[in-house]
């Protein structure tokens, strides 16, 4: 009798949280931009070109003397509309820092600070501060076709069947994720009305949040992470916003659509401190990757609105693991190359800020010719930066950097012109370092 009372109250808990919200979906409101959010500047060919500024901040303790040891963190790939610019360490960072370099990560396009910090002796803490710009050119989508039908999957490019797999942290393949792809679907197979669909669920996760919250205080983990941040139980538990990004790319590749799960930094408020923020994209054919905020309900997205620090992978995916497991399904952005060494942050528990520093409108050929010459630079930065340098390399590296600092002050001021001027002359340095 016991065990009957159960299994009914199981089967009532799915009924209600994977049918009943679906009829949300009817009602709810879409999240598309209607064409009069548009600015009027834009009807005139006219581009938007943002500097996005980020700070990170933590502090490292030793739990016993240890050795040299590294620590590697997420810093910003050039990706899609985003190029960053510079990144500079401030003044009140005290770690014993041997050396540190921005590298390519394993994954194209990430990469990755690299710092080797010297030993420390047991509870002897110490800071890491540092800043970076990023140029953006935004994309308000208002080219995105309003009908795209759900793509086959053989039809799709190649490049972008990576992002089909079912992984440990977002089990696209799991039997509850489908019967939720079948309820927001329904009889509609056009994919902008299906990502409206999927965001507008993924965002109102508003009691399921609470059994989230109390199933992480009555079942420790161990590994000192969230658990249940897996898409299945983001499923049923909502979760917080890596949960429902991971939710959200499940609900696009159970339907065969591309989807990557994003490790970025909202550009929401200069004073809004936070670990770390998660939103996916998806692939649509014949226009390409569309930004999709699942915590907040907006797709598409305006790349301004964020500092993209990570794309992940399936290998991210199955690192992250599920519930208990691994990092119950959280993707990493930072990584401790020693067991004894403990990192946290002070900002209200959380140590990564980011804003919108100034915005320049221009035309469209400026706004490609800037993005992309700052694309270059940032590549060329990153291979010459620890590359030990000596002599006329050395000068024409530190008169790039020069060069590179100078437009971003340009930005800031509204000179545009000195800006695109600047950062030629730190592509030109580089050109002339002797490999």
């Amino acid at each position: 009798m016991q065990v009957s009372f159960w299994k009914k109250l199981l089967a009532f808990y799915i009924i209600v949280f994977l049918i009943v919200p679906s009829l949300y979906q009817s009602i709810a409101k879409t999240t598309k931009p209607s064409e009069n959010d548009y600015r009027l500047h834009f009807i005139y060919n006219d581009q938007e070109l943002d500097l996005l500024h980020g700070e990170i901040a933590f502090y490292i303790v030793a739990l016993k003397n240890v050795n040299s040891f590294n620590i590697t963190y997420s810093v910003p790939p050039n990706y899609e509309d985003q190029a960053p610019i510079f990144l500079e360490l401030r003044n009140d960072t005290s770690a014993k820092i041997i050396d540190y370099s921005i590298r390519n990560d394993t994954n194209c396009p990430n990469k990755v600070i690299k710092f080797i910090i010297e030993s420390m002796d047991l509870y002897e803490t110490s800071f890491i501060h540092f800043d970076f710009w990023v140029l953006v050119k935004n994309n308000m989508f208002s080219d995105l076709p309003e009908y795209v039908e759900i793509p086959e999957k053989d039809t799709l490019p190649e490049e972008t069947k990576t992002w089909l797999e079912s992984t440990k942290a977002i089990q696209s393949n799991n039997i509850g994720i489908k019967l939720k792809v079948y309820q927001l679907q329904g009889m509609d197979n056009n994919l902008i009305t299906y990502a409206d669909k999927i965001v507008n669920y993924t965002s109102s996760h508003k009691l399921r949040g609470f059994f989230w919250l109390l199933a992480n205080s009555l079942s420790p983990n161990r590994n000192g992470w969230a658990k249940y941040l897996d898409a299945v139980s983001s499923l049923f538990f909502g979760g917080s916003c890596t949960g429902r990004a991971n939710l959200g790319t499940a609900l696009f590749r159970a339907n065969d659509i591309p989807a990557k799960n994003l490790l970025v930094m909202p550009t929401w408020s200069k004073d809004f401190w936070f670990d770390m923020h998660y939103i996916c994209e998806y692939y649509c054919p014949s226009y390409g990757w569309v930004l999709s905020e699942t915590t907040l309900g907006w797709t598409p997205y305006q790349p301004k609105n964020i500092i993209i620090l990570r794309v992940n992978y399936p290998e991210d995916e199955n690192e992250a693991g599920n519930r208990f497991y691994n990092y119950g399904g959280c993707e990493q952005w930072f990584w401790v190359g020693q067991k004894n060494i403990q990192v946290y942050w002070t900002h209200n528990g959380s140590g990564a800020n980011a804003w919108i520093e100034q915005e320049i409108i221009t035309d469209q050929q400026n706004a490609n010719s800037a993005l992309n010459i700052t694309h270059d630079v940032y590549e060329l930065y990153v291979k010459y930066q620890d590359a030990k340098l000596a002599g006329e390399n050395l000068l024409h590296f530190n008169n790039a950097i020069l060069a590179q600092k100078n437009a971003i002050e340009c930005f800031i001021d509204m000179n545009f012109g000195g800006y695109l001027n600047n950062i030629t002359v730190a592509f030109n340095e580089y050109q002339e370092i002797n490999n």
